[in-house]
């Protein structure tokens, strides 16, 4: 719900600055906001398909994501720590603190 007022909030705020036509303060260039639309993009998706994919899926999938949208080219550090991490989360939420997990 916060994060649904937060996104509200910035999407009026843009929307006034474009609208009052302010081009003196750039929001950054095009291609660093395509990649973090992208990214809230896979994070979105991620979150709607964690009940259907699971836990474990779902945050592997955002984590590579990430990595890659961030840059990293290195296949370990992009691919293999995103996926480590999070089933180190999953076992440790379902066997160490027992919370249930799609």
């Amino acid at each position: 719900m916060a994060l649904g007022a937060l996104a509200l909030a910035l999407v009026i705020r843009l929307g006034l600055g474009f609208m009052r036509g302010a081009t003196d303060a750039s929001i950054g260039p095009g291609r660093r906001l395509a990649w973090t639309l992208a990214l809230a993009l896979v994070s979105g998706l991620a979150l709607v398909a964690m009940p259907v994919l699971g836990y474990f899926a779902g945050a592997g999938l955002v984590g590579v994501a990430t990595a890659l949208l961030l840059g990293e080219r290195r296949p370990v550090l992009g691919v293999l720590v995103p996926v480590v991490i999070a089933g180190i989360v999953t076992l440790g939420a379902r066997w160490g603190l027992h919370i249930p997990l799609p």
